[in-house]
């Protein structure tokens, strides 16, 4: 019991302690009647300007001890103060002098209250701990003697008791510590906290600055791996293409009249290009373009950026005339760069850096320019200059590597280069799996390099020099689509090998949705089956809340591009798209198991509409004529559509009225230099009737407004020039298709099959309107 009441008897805080610091301020009497002459108010002067903020301390503690509060030394002098008002303006060197001291000496005082409370407060804590110590001891004797149970409730409520009169004394104490004395202190603390939460921010941002600058310079000695560094380059070769694809997919290259800077640049890169560079390979030209302002990047002896002019110059000369060094030269460049960064001079690098992508992006979109005529958007500009950016760190996390690696761009400027199937990738050949089963002959000479590749020498550690490893291809353009295409009658194949020449949106490589969709078509499994396989390892990663890893545009591609390999019209206008529209409907329809919250993202069926949207753009591209194969696929693609939507899987309507009007309502034009208005017809009637012999009947009995509600909405439904009525769906624009069907079947010069299409386009709108009729 003795030790318990030493324990519970700890000494009382704060009797004496507000007096002390009340003391330290120097001439209480005189400060609280009077006021120095540095603190009276001007009469314009601001608020903030003459009256110092409270010490709010100083005030609890007086009111916590029951002590009288003294008159603030904040206050405002009284209306009736003796000092003339031409002092007021001014403030007099010492009484600033001594201003300063007296803030200094209460900021003092303050800081040692406030450490004084926080020992306090430790010991306070320290007492709680021993009783709830003693406590906890005595529940332990009292139960190993075996006492009554009413003895042992008793002792039991004793410290529990302790325990709360503990906990409520440091409430109360924490409280009298922490409350606003005034609704004006109240104010103020807000005011001082909103500060403290920006200043806070505020050091985190730098903090977290801070942190990714160190992480930047401590992976100095990290080292990738060959399929990280790989990814890297085909993630920027991918980047370069779709940018080039969706920029200039609709263009004609004009070789004529370019400027001479123009000329030199596209000789560098293909030294016949009027000769060899034909309109299908045009994508694949751009993205050479593009690829060989990027080797100024990736051939960047020491980091992107480093002053050619001035003292560092001297750092590329030397790394330029050092680099057969082997090893001593890679650790050299990684520690140079490490210095680099961490020098005053980093900031001139990035400076120059800057200047040197502007630089870039504008020379490519100015060549780019000369042979299309297409001024690229701010926003395309920008995207453009992200891929150079990225282009930057990574040939930044090449040069750090210890073993040596090499680029690989050909040019084929003095002799011509044969096609190497080591260190070369022909993008436009046909599938490799098809070679052994088809007769076709590729010329196997050298056009022009897309994107160069990287060779490997030696390890991970930079020994074994001798070891070589191709870790990319550079990828080519060998040959012309229609040597392709020619050597093979297997019109799916030729839609594969035209897919990867003209950059159509189509299934990854290595995408794991496609071959399974492929044996879907093909008999190999049913419905059930297909979406098992499908369906399965989506649900696994929603259950596993990894929603990001689900690629949904692979999914969408692998079906989209199976339908453009299905002929839209079989016998008796049989639909040979019905396997895929099942799949559609089994994929709309289907339920995660245990988890009903996302079936939404099958419902909604997540990105389809974007799939969509986006694999329109893969238009016929007209060379002198059109590619039947290429026709065939955009007619699929339309028919593909127009199920869909007739079935009620998604509404894509809007692009019947895309492919109806540039077939119908826009007459075809004599000035075409690649295709005349026959071919043109050829190419654009399939599509649309694809459209009524799959949704005829809903489509006439379709009425819609589509009239933007804002002109800054665009007009999609708008007409050709042969319709300029309403904007969307009504009986008078299907009047003029139909007229227009019947029209273009007696062309001449077009093909049997677009002339039975046709016909068949317009028996099936009367079907449609007598069907509606007798309904």
């Amino acid at each position: 019991m003795t030790e318990r009441k030493s324990v519970e008897s700890p000494p009382q805080p704060n009797v004496k302690r507000a007096a002390r610091l009340t003391s330290k301020s120097p001439k209480p009497s005189i400060s609280a009647t009077t006021t120095p002459k540095a603190t009276v108010v001007a009469p314009n002067a601001r608020k903030e300007e003459v009256r110092r903020r409270r010490n709010p301390f100083n005030d609890m503690l007086r009111h916590k001890n029951g002590g009288a509060v003294e008159a603030s030394r904040d206050a405002a002098p009284p209306a009736s103060s003796k000092e003339p008002m031409k002092e007021a303006s001014w403030v007099q060197p010492e009484g600033l002098i001594q201003r300063v001291a007296h803030l200094e000496s209460e900021l003092a005082a303050a800081k040692e209250e406030q450490e004084a409370l926080r020992k306090e407060l430790e010991k306070e804590r320290s007492y709680r701990k021993a009783d709830v110590d003693t406590a906890e001891g005595s529940r332990q004797r009292l139960a190993g003697k075996g006492l009554e149970e009413d003895w042992l409730r008793q002792s039991h409520y004793r410290p529990v008791g302790l325990e709360e009169q503990l906990v409520s004394r440091e409430h109360m104490h924490h409280s009298d510590l922490e409350r606003p004395k005034s609704q004006r202190e109240a104010d103020d603390l807000r005011v001082r906290l909103h500060a403290a939460e920006k200043e806070s921010n505020e050091r985190l941002q730098q903090l977290l600055s801070l942190k990714s600058s160190i992480s930047s310079l401590t992976r100095m000695e990290s080292q990738v791996t060959d399929n990280e560094l790989a990814d890297s380059f085909t993630q920027i070769a991918n980047r370069i293409r779709e940018w080039s694809v969706s920029n200039y997919r609709r263009s004609k290259p004009r070789f004529d009249n370019l400027p001479k800077e123009s000329q030199v640049a596209f000789r560098k890169i293909c030294p016949r290009y009027r000769i060899d560079v034909k309109a299908t390979d045009k994508l694949t030209f751009y993205q050479a373009i593009i690829s060989d302002s990027l080797m100024q990047i990736l051939g960047s002896p020491v980091m992107f950026g480093v002053p050619r002019t001035g003292p560092l110059a001297a750092i590329i000369s030397l790394a330029e005339h050092v680099q057969d060094a082997g090893g001593a030269y890679r650790e050299w460049i990684r520690a140079t760069i490490q210095a680099l960064e961490r020098s005053a001079a980093y900031v001139d690098i990035e400076k120059e850096k800057e200047t040197l992508l502007h630089r870039l992006c504008g020379e490519i979109c100015h060549l780019l320019f000369t042979l299309t005529s297409i001024t690229i958007t701010p926003n395309a500009q920008s995207v453009l200059k992200v891929i150079l950016k990225d282009a930057v760190g990574l040939q930044r996390t090449l040069i750090l590597q210890r073993a040596r690696y090499e680029l690989l761009f050909f040019r084929n400027q003095d002799e011509i280069v044969e096609f190497d199937d080591c260190t070369m990738e022909a993008i436009n050949d046909p599938d490799p799996s098809t070679d052994e089963d088809s007769d076709m002959y590729m010329d196997r000479t050298l056009k022009f390099c897309a994107f160069p590749g990287l060779i490997k020498y030696g390890d991970e550690q930079g020994q074994y020099p001798d070891m070589r490893n191709v870790l990319l291809k550079a990828r080519k353009q060998n040959q012309a689509i229609e040597d392709i295409i020619a050597t093979t009658q297997d019109e799916g194949k030729q839609i594969d090998a035209i897919a990867k020449i003209r950059g159509w949106f189509r299934p990854e490589e290595d995408s794991i949705y496609y071959p399974i969709i492929q044996d879907y078509l093909n008999e190999k499994m049913d419905t059930t089956q297909a979406a098992s396989k499908l369906f399965g390892p989506i649900d696994e990663k929603i259950n596993a809340a990894k929603l990001d890893d689900v690629n949904f545009m692979d999914l969408w591609y692998s079906i989209i591009h199976s339908a453009k390999r299905l002929k839209f019209c079989m016998g008796d206008h049989v639909c040979s798209h019905a396997k895929l529209l099942d799949l559609l409907q089994a994929f709309k329809s289907h339920s995660i198991p245990n988890n009903a919250t996302y079936n939404y993202l099958y419902n909604e069926m997540t990105d389809f509409t974007m799939a969509c949207r986006s694999a329109y753009n893969d238009s016929p591209v007209s060379h002198n004529g059109f590619i039947t194969a290429e026709r065939t696929a955009w007619a699929n693609l339309n028919f593909f559509y127009a199920r869909i939507t007739q079935k009620k899987i998604q509404d894509l309507s809007i692009y019947a009225i895309f492919a109806l009007r540039e077939a119908l309502e826009t007459p075809p034009s004599d000035s075409d230099a690649e295709a005349t208005p026959a071919q043109q017809c050829d190419a654009n009637l399939p599509a649309a009737a694809a459209w009524i012999i799959g949704y005829g009947q809903d489509l006439f009995r379709k009425e819609q407004d589509l009239t933007p509600s804002d002109p800054k909405q665009g007009n999609p439904a708008r007409g050709g020039a042969l319709w300029t009525g309403t904007p969307g769906f009504t009986k008078a624009r299907w009047e003029l298709w139909k007229e227009r069907f019947a029209a273009l079947a007696d062309m001449q010069g077009v093909q049997e099959r677009t002339r039975v299409l046709a016909r068949d386009a317009v028996e099936a709108m009367e079907r449609s309107e007598t069907y509606e009729y007798m309904r």
